[in-house]
């Protein structure tokens, strides 16, 4: 102990060391003393607790290079990554052969977290909910030391699983609920935000464009724009649009891309009149080449809708989220849920300009299309019902309000079960309402949230009871 300086973390790496190999403490020690690398080389650790860890880390890394070469490879490469938030899919990118140094190590996701486990075997990583992390002095050493010589090429693989990783949580509807903020990507900002770390991004600003490198620029740096932390990318925002607008052209769909995602970043950046020129020159060249309401005209078109609403632009605002909405009904069709968000979004914009009954109206419009499309557990259509539950409390017409939060329960009840957060969630706003309503009313009030949403005084008889019963016993 003394020898490690007490360091906890040393101590775990070296008790984790021992517990897998059949090192007695002195050999361990001796290694240690034949592993240690001269401060000059490792003064970026030296806060760390000087070379103590640093070298710890070395004979790890060492012991598993022996054991599976492959093992290490995955190790160095998660330093192009955040050191939270780790999963196989993010590494995968539908494409088990992007990392060619890891062998067969993502072509199945129990071999990677095989894999994991090794690693965790020697404390390098940990398990989390979410996957799996790596303590920062951990993610620091990795790139300091596994990485002396930053492979450019390494970087735009680590751009793609970004950015592939990012459009699938785009896409899936669901974790709009899940992810933080109501931002689906919010788990990836820290991976794009890794690199922007100077000794990678000084690389990637020197790196030569083509047109693939390009679109993976537009979707990785859109994950950065939607979370407003795409100021340090901007440069390189910069050269991505003059390539696209030398070499493909102002007509090209790569450009026009671009432009939207580079006005949405400058609209972060509250750079408003050069994201509105950017967002115009998408929608406009959009417009001309694939069709006023085509899907990808409409993406640009939503984008500059709600940054005239943030500047209270309202009757511009107006122009495009009516346009966004016909749009989607035409190309996605009156029962898809594009056009329920389309609908959810003029709910949004009408509840900034303080008009209640048109916030009333368009949640009404989306909560019968999801009945309509028999998909009324859609977490859309959950929103929607918990809102309007929530304008008719304000009303005080606490039935109807009740309907809608207890709408909002059974739905989040079947799609996740009794003890995830939404429906503990829907449960408090119905058990508030109920509180609510026996003091407002001055009669007597439902003894039960039962009796309050269906009338009935048979509690034990009573259907949010049987299936409360018949969760658990299931």
């Amino acid at each position: 102990m003394q020898r490690l300086d007490g360091l906890p973390l040393a101590l775990a790496s070296a008790a984790s060391f021992l517990e897998r190999t059949s090192f007695s403490v002195q050999e361990y020690l001796d290694e240690y003393d034949e592993n240690w690398v001269d401060e000059e080389d490792s003064s970026n650790l030296l806060e760390y607790g000087d070379r103590t860890l640093f070298t710890t880390w070395n004979m790890s890394l060492e012991k598993i290079k022996s054991q599976d070469p492959h093992t290490a490879e995955l190790l160095r490469i998660l330093a192009f990554f955040s050191n939270e938030n780790i999963y196989y899919e993010l590494l995968a990118a539908d494409d088990e052969g992007l990392w060619p140094g890891l062998g067969d190590i993502l072509s199945t996701k129990s071999r990677f977290h095989r894999t994991m486990a090794r690693l965790g075997d020697y404390s390098l990583v940990e398990t989390t909910s979410r996957g799996y992390r790596l303590h920062p002095c951990v993610h620091d050493w990795t790139l300091s030391s596994l990485n002396p010589e930053i492979d450019e090429s390494d970087l735009w693989r680590a751009i793609n699983c970004t950015a592939v990783a990012g459009a699938a949580e785009y896409e899936n509807w669901e974790n709009w609920e899940n992810k933080d903020g109501g931002n689906p990507q919010a788990g990836l900002v820290s991976h794009a935000m890794r690199l922007m770390h100077p000794q990678l991004y000084a690389v990637l600003e020197k790196s030569e464009l083509d047109e693939s490198r390009c679109h993976e620029l537009c979707e990785f740096l859109s994950v950065l724009a939607l979370a407003r932390t795409a100021q340090g990318a901007t440069p390189l925002l910069e050269r991505g649009f003059s390539w696209c607008r030398e070499n493909l052209g102002e007509e090209d769909q790569g450009f026009l891309y671009m432009c939207n995602v580079f006005g949405l970043a400058q609209q972060g950046l509250e750079n408003y009149d050069r994201a509105e020129s950017l967002l115009r020159q998408a929608i406009d060249g959009r417009a001309r080449t694939l069709g006023k309401h085509a899907q990808l005209t409409l993406d640009p078109v939503h984008n500059l809708a709600l940054m005239y609403t943030e500047l209270e632009r309202y009757d511009e605002a107006e122009e495009l989220y009516l346009w966004s909405l016909e749009g989607c009904k035409e190309s996605y069709g009156p029962l898809d849920v594009n056009t329920f968000w389309a609908m959810m979004a003029l709910a949004d914009f009408h509840e900034a300009k303080e008009e209640p009954e048109e916030v009333e109206k368009y949640l009404r419009q989306a909560l019968e299309g999801f009945e309509a499309a028999e998909d009324s557990d859609h977490y859309m259509s959950r929103r929607a019902a918990a809102r309007l539950g929530a304008i008719y409390e304000q009303k005080r017409d606490y039935d109807a309000a009740a309907a809608m939060f207890q709408r909002v329960y059974d739905g989040c009840w079947r799609v996740y079960g009794p003890d995830h957060w939404t429906t503990l969630e829907a449960q408090d706003d119905l058990n508030n309402l109920e509180r609510k309503s026996r003091w407002g009313t001055g009669s007597r009030s439902p003894s039960t949230l039962v009796e309050l949403v269906t009338g009935d005084t048979d509690v034990k008889g009573s259907k949010l009871s049987d299936e409360k019963a018949d969760a658990k016993n299931s």
